[in-house]
């Protein structure tokens, strides 16, 4: 029984249908070595099949095909980050038909059954209506894109993409997992004052309905044949995208092909109280990469080498962690301090170093000063910093760079 148990790799349910036959579907994922990167899935979640009253627990994400009845893509996308998002947040988890009524309380262009697609606003109703508020980013060149996507990903939120097929015309994908490599491939976002971790990712993990669970979504350059002549919709999608993405498809003959999109739109269900975005905070980051770009060369920092994992958390894992770390650091300012129940994390390391890790409250409003407490795991580092910015002349100049409320807490480190 135990062998069973340990060789179990999921399940499919078949249905009566002629084209779409492939229902719910639970499978394992691959493991985490093995393609020159390390494969995470932290939207797995915990299923309990049973075959003959043999339990056999597996941890994967719910995957199904399209039936162009009652689920269209942009449907089946959102089904599958509610299966994880009502674990996380303890919010509804809709069929696909019972999504589809709920987003054509919108009204689009067509009828509600049977669906054929989900507009921006209806699927973004969809998510209010299970509890949710969805997150609605636009990606442009610029957009730090693979960052956002770890931001979320790493908690276990799922990312809808909604990208442009070559040739094809839009579709929906659910971003559930990513590889990580040592080193920033060649191809990633463009690159800023802040060197994201999320940079590092060389494909994400996708759930899409005609490919399959946790297909591999590899980023790629995007190709100049695309974007001309310029006034096509290629053209139009290709020219704002940060990168182009490679999946692998079967045409109608089922021969294995290499298809090329480019996303345009990301959209992130989340607790209605986190208010503070990935973007908002994206901006105060900056500032701070601003200060150690400018100092840190005193305190033995160099800028560039320096890597920003950031991530969303609940304060309960944080302070958990701190209390497991094998460290000295384990200030009880901050385990007895009441946290927010979720917190965005920023941990900034040089060469496999904690230099600091800055907690902001992810439930603030964006333009309100969200960092809660900055954790210098290098003591002499914070000390200087903190000395550095009580210094009236410093306060002062670097105010007017980033503001008073930013200065006084890089003064009081806390």
């Amino acid at each position: 029984m135990q062998k069973l148990r340990e060789s179990y790799v999921g399940f499919v349910v078949a249905r009566p249908l002629p084209t779409a036959i492939i229902g719910r579907t639970i499978l394992k994922t691959y493991e985490a070595e093995g393609i020159g990167a390390t494969r995470s899935y932290p939207t797995k979640r915990d299923y309990k099949p049973h075959l003959f009253g043999i339990g056999l627990d597996i941890q994967s994400l719910a995957y199904q095909q399209q039936d162009k009845a009652v689920a269209a893509c942009a449907t089946v996308a959102l089904w599958t980050a509610f299966h994880k998002t009502q674990r996380l947040f303890d919010s509804a988890r809709p069929t696909p038909a019972a999504i589809t009524r709920s987003a054509n309380a919108v009204r689009g262009g067509a009828r509600s059954m049977p669906s054929r697609s989900l507009t921006l606003e209806q699927m973004a109703e969809a998510i209010r209506v299970v509890g949710l508020e969805p997150e609605l980013v636009d990606i442009h060149p610029e957009t730090p894109l693979s960052s956002l996507i770890y931001a979320y990903v790493r908690f276990g939120v799922p990312v809808v993409l909604l990208v442009y097929l070559a040739d094809r015309g839009g579709h929906a994908m659910t971003v559930t997992g990513y590889a990580l490599a040592d080193q920033a491939p060649k191809v990633t976002e463009r690159l800023g004052s802040v060197q994201y971790l999320g940079r590092h990712i060389t494909q994400f993990f996708v759930h899409d309905d005609n490919i399959g669970p946790f297909a591999h979504l590899k980023i790629v350059k995007r190709p100049q044949k695309y974007l001309h002549p310029p006034e096509s919709d290629a053209a139009h999608y290709f020219g704002r995208a940060p990168y182009a993405m490679e999946v692998a498809w079967r045409d109608e003959r089922n021969k294995r092909q290499k298809l090329l999109c480019v996303p345009h739109q990301a959209i992130v269900p989340v607790y209605p109280k986190i208010r503070l975005t990935f973007i908002a905070l994206h901006g105060w980051l900056d500032k701070y990469a601003s200060v150690l770009e400018e100092y840190g060369s005193k305190l033995g920092l160099d800028a560039k080498e320096l890597l920003w994992d950031v991530r969303i958390d609940s304060s309960n894992a944080f302070k958990a962690e701190l209390r497991s770390s094998p460290t000295s650091l384990q200030p009880s300012r901050i385990l007895l301090r009441p946290y927010p129940r979720y917190i965005w994390r920023a941990t900034i390391r040089m060469s496999h170093r904690i230099i600091v890790e800055l907690t902001a409250d992810a439930t603030e409003m964006a333009d309100a000063f969200p960092f809660l407490d900055a954790l210098y795991r290098d003591v002499a580092v914070g000390e200087q910093l903190r000395r550095f910015f009580s210094l009236d002349e410093v306060r002062k100049s670097w105010s007017l760079v980033i503001g008073s409320r930013f200065v006084e807490f890089l003064a009081e480190g806390k």
